[in-house]
């Protein structure tokens, strides 16, 4: 099975949610989405709000909002990479894909330099970053 981005990933929980609940789905090809960000307020009680704003070909109108918790990698507790030859994050993203099953992109993590095989690293998400926040240790063997 393939694995699906982090945008699908959000679009597929949504939309899981939209049908659950007796609502129409989105076309997310019908959409410009926001960059994530963080919330503590009245209309929620999820850490996240993103935006859907309708493109111009799209029949919809109006922004829909998002609310949703991104998962703190804080709660990873083991996570496991064989490092090769790769000297940064952006080399050995392939496989850190595979073990936490999104495909991320470069700029969904810090880009750190990696040490030598048999040490850690952190594993840091960026505020942009749709579905994760915060940070976890990444051994690598």
């Amino acid at each position: 099975m393939a694995l699906l981005t982090a945008k699908e990933k959000l679009i597929a929980v949504y939309n899981y949610d939209l049908t659950a609940n007796g609502r129409p789905t989105v076309n997310p090809a019908e959409f410009e989405m926001s960059a994530p960000a963080a919330y503590s307020g009245p209309r929620s009680p999820q850490n996240t709000v993103i935006y859907l704003s309708p493109l111009p070909t799209s029949p919809n109108i109006g922004l829909s909002t998002i609310y949703y918790n991104r998962l703190n990698l804080s709660v990873v507790t083991t996570l496991r990479v064989t490092k090769g030859s790769a000297t940064n994050l952006a080399t050995i993203l392939p496989l850190l894909n595979i073990e936490l099953g999104i495909v991320f992109a470069p700029t969904d993590f810090q880009d750190v330099t990696l040490p030598a095989v048999g040490s850690s690293f952190t594993l840091t998400a960026t505020p942009s970053n749709i579905l994760l926040l915060g940070s976890c240790s990444v051994m690598l063997d």
